[in-house]
């Protein structure tokens, strides 16, 4: 017989049964390329298992050919918890005081027990926030609705379409577009949770954290932990159309910096590439961009080069046999001055490889806990101990393009003619032989999928490739010179076609010097892999039947102002347009009827359309009805 002990706390463990909840769904949507859209969500509990998977069918606009274009969609789960996007959910849910960080104190040093509650997001700053000033009123003869600039995202799409998108995807309806300044018996307050969640998704899997910082008032909601309504500023974070970064390529495998340098500005303009806070690195990577035919290598070794004339000699900026750099100024790509150290010791030859060691390895790493500690440690931390959501798992498909041939003449729905024998296309997709993803919840969250279709990139031929501007001896590939570091991309291989066909238009690089660097990639990547390109009527005149990536692919030409070069590594929801009858963008400084419903007007130009069955079952601790025993 057990001792009976009566100055232990008494213990309990709930038993409790368990039943399977179908949680099917089926969802008709529409979308663009490169959109990340939640397509199913759910509240999960504790302990609550889940088996998941989806089966759809894509279709597509009518194209105007029988296109080269190639495009995968995907479904991705996660599992976010509650605790990631509002830290004092514990305490707020079981209505205790459980706080862990002294941030949450009254400033006279007690603990807050009032902030045991949810911060909610109120009716009139939604409806303002998100819609109401998200667009201007022209008046001429008539008024019309005009979005100006800074009421459109990066790739010039109005930020109240994409509001208003995700909005119907996460089931808050239509309503909230409403004029919040009428008199109205219902202005509820509601959770952001399924918002937040979709932010905090976007930071954690897709964003590219070279060149996108993290917005923490995107995902999470601390800061209002004091008040009843989380800060309308937040709103439009919150609610962001997040897009799907580009496949790794030629062009898109790039950093910003070949170390570290956590002061850079991701989200926005790019920088030059200095090194602001490692002054001292003796392997820092300068180089002339004075003219295409400098040779970045020969400056990096401190070598002199032969030259035709003294205009094409090259001023050598760094040659540690010489002298160290004082300062690798951030505000310029050259390195600003030879003061320092005429010697190197060994042990200062030790620190300086140390610290390219220690910054090349930080830089490398994905930028969570986790990963830096797998990288420099070589210890793989529990999963949640870096914060991060749970990736479930993913599938993805082909979108299979198939000719349409016209049998007679006659018009479309348009009123635009058609003729016989004249070829069209449209795409569709069917998911096949799909397994499930099981999941158990270890704490309370939410479940997420998120549905993203990305084209495969093709480049226009308006570039020079860097294998034509082999010009000197330490240009050609020499084992020797192989592992000193990584080497810039030059704007000229991107994209060239503004010296010639716009008459040096203002570049998306902030200069008109081809030679400027976009980033730095692994050396010689000129020599290991190949881009997909477009030559040829299908560069010009016979666009409808392949997509490409150029200067014209930007839409820089109108709006300038939208440009930043994050945006250049995230698909553009326009980047299939030409190849349909309607194109994605809307027309610039487009002016709509004042009684146009935009509820309508933002999604049809969308090219893809969608069905798809989500195949959920739920097993919970929830009875079967929720009703009293008999």
């Amino acid at each position: 017989m057990a001792k009976a002990n009566l100055f232990k706390r008494p213990d309990h463990v709930a038993k409790l049964g368990r039943n399977v909840f179908d949680m099917s769904q089926t969802l008709g949507f529409t979308s663009s390329v490169g959109q990340l859209l939640p397509v199913f969500y759910d509240v999960l509990n504790p302990g609550d298992k889940i088996s998941i998977k989806s089966l759809f069918v894509t279709k597509t606009q009518p194209m105007q050919s029988d296109n080269f274009a190639k495009v995968t969609e995907n479904v991705d789960y996660f599992f976010v918890p509650f605790e990631q996007i509002y830290s004092l959910f514990g305490s707020f849910f079981y209505q205790i005081a459980d706080f862990n960080s002294s941030l949450f104190s009254k400033k006279g040093g007690a603990l807050d027990l009032t902030s045991t509650h949810l911060p909610l997001a109120s009716f009139d700053g939604l409806s303002y926030e998100l819609f109401s000033s998200q667009y201007d009123i022209y008046s001429d003869d008539d008024d019309h609705i005009i979005f100006p600039n800074n009421t459109l995202d990066e790739y010039g799409v109005p930020n109240y379409f994409n509001h208003l998108r995700l909005m119907q995807l996460f089931g808050m309806s239509n309503y909230f577009t409403s004029d919040a300044s009428q008199p109205d018996q219902f202005k509820p307050s509601i959770n952001l949770f399924l918002p937040l969640a979709y932010q905090k998704i976007f930071n954690d899997y897709y964003r590219l954290d070279d060149w996108t910082a993290p917005d923490p008032t995107s995902y999470n909601i601390d800061s209002s932990f004091d008040a009843d309504i989380i800060r309308t500023s937040y709103y439009r974070s919150i609610f962001k159309l997040r897009y799907r970064p580009w496949k790794k390529d030629y062009y898109t495998n790039l950093s910003r910096n070949p170390y570290f340098n956590a002061s850079y500005n991701a989200d926005g303009a790019y920088g030059p590439n200095g090194m602001q806070s490692l002054s001292s690195l003796a392997t820092a990577l300068p180089y002339d961009t004075d003219s295409v035919k400098d040779n970045p290598l020969v400056e990096n070794l401190g070598l002199s080069k032969p030259v035709g004339d003294e205009s094409e000699a090259v001023t050598i900026k760094q040659g540690i046999p010489r002298s160290l750099p004082f300062y690798a100024g951030y505000d310029s790509p050259y390195l600003s001055q030879e003061q320092g150290i005429e010697t190197l010791n060994v042990s200062q030859l030790r620190a300086l490889y140390a610290t390219d060691k220690l910054l090349r390895i930080t830089q490398f790493a994905g930028k969570h806990y986790d990963a830096q500690t797998l990288a420099h440690f070589g210890k793989k931390v529990p999963q949640g101990v870096s914060g991060e959501v749970y990736y479930l798992g993913g599938q993805s498909q082909r979108l299979q393009i198939s000719p349409i041939t016209a049998l007679s003449s006659g018009q479309t729905s348009d009123g635009s003619d058609t003729v016989f024998g004249e070829q069209g296309a449209r795409a569709a997709s069917v998911t096949q032989g799909q397994k499930p993803f099981t999941f158990e919840a270890p704490c309370h969250g939410i479940l997420m999928a998120i549905y993203s279709a990305v084209p495969e990139a093709n480049y226009s031929c308006d570039a020079i490739d860097r294998i034509n501007t082999l010009a000197y001896s330490n240009d050609f590939y020499k084992p020797e010179l192989d592992n000193i570091g990584m080497s810039p991309l030059y704007s000229y291989e991107f994209s060239v076609p503004g010296y010639t066909l716009f008459r040096n238009p203002p570049t998306p690089y902030s200069s008109d010097d081809a030679a400027q660097s976009l980033g730095w990639q692994f050396r010689y990547s000129w020599f290991k892999t190949k881009v997909d390109r477009t030559c040829g009527a299908l560069n010009r005149t016979l666009r409808s039947w392949c997509p490409k990536r150029d200067y014209l692919a930007l839409g820089l030409q109108s709006r300038p102002q939208l440009f930043n070069y994050a945006s250049l590594y995230y698909v553009s929801p326009s980047y299939l347009d030409g190849l349909f009858y309607l194109n994605f963008a809307p027309p610039i400084d487009y002016r709509y009827p004042v009684d146009s419903d935009m509820s309508s007007i933002a999604f049809e130009t969308d090219p893809l359309i969608h069905d798809m069955q989500i195949t959920c079952y739920k097993t919970s601790v929830m009875s079967t009805y929720g009703l009293p025993n008999l």
